[in-house]
């Protein structure tokens, strides 16, 4: 248990995760409109992560919804888009890579740990005097760059999908609530404005010197 906690607080793919609720068939139009006012998405904020010689070996996505909420992981939003939308494919996608990710992150403290399990049973001799400890060290290290180096692959990977997912997700929020835009205002796809009234025909002037009489027109 312990080994699985160093692991996630280690692991920069590690996140936070935010349930929501799916929208439910009974919704009223007006619940429809409600729920997209605090479930539409507000900002996006991109956080890269420097080392000290200004190398990024991070960048994480995030999105804000209207109602306050953050989400980091796109998967998240899974329960309020549809499962063929552009949302949900790009947040699957980031998921497999966060996982990818955390596995060479996993795979490279396992090296490490071994490495040190290795040099300790033999008495944790000197790398720099003792041959054997040095190759051990030396390939624990060359494994575990290379590992290192394909887990934060893997991360950026996932914090791009994550982008686009964040991209798509209004739109797709709103196809999942049948939600439209008229003049400017948000009413549901079914909603139809009132036929306008025509206006009144205009009566032909009457010359100058005449009269119309009121009353019925008469006949010949």
């Amino acid at each position: 248990m312990w080994r699985a906690g160093v692991i996630c607080c280690l692991s920069i793919g590690c996140v936070a995760h935010t349930t929501l609720p799916s929208p439910p068939p009974t919704l009223t139009a007006e619940q429809r409109i409600s729920w997209f006012q605090r479930l539409a998405g507000r900002t996006e904020l991109t956080t890269w992560t420097e080392t000290n010689m200004g190398y990024v070996s991070n960048v994480r996505k995030t999105m804000t919804l209207a109602n306050g909420t953050e989400i980091e992981a796109a998967e998240d939003l899974l329960p309020l888009v549809g499962p063929d939308t552009a949302t949900a494919r790009h947040a699957h996608a980031a998921l497999r890579e966060r996982e990818a990710g955390d596995k060479w992150r996993e795979l490279s403290l396992g090296f490490i740990a071994a490495a040190l399990i290795v040099s300790t049973a033999r008495g944790g001799g000197d790398p720099f005097d003792d041959k054997w400890d040095a190759a051990i060290w030396g390939t624990a290290g060359a494994i575990t760059l290379f590992t290192t180096y394909a887990s934060e692959d893997s991360y950026g990977h996932a914090a791009k999908e994550s982008g686009f997912a964040f991209e798509s997700y209004t739109k797709d929020l709103a196809d999942r609530l049948q939600i439209c835009v008229l003049n400017m205002k948000l009413v549901p796809c079914e909603y139809r404005p009132p036929a306008a009234t025509p206006p009144p025909v205009p009566e032909p002037p009457v010359p100058a010197g005449q009269s119309v009489p009121d009353g019925p027109v008469a006949g010949r």
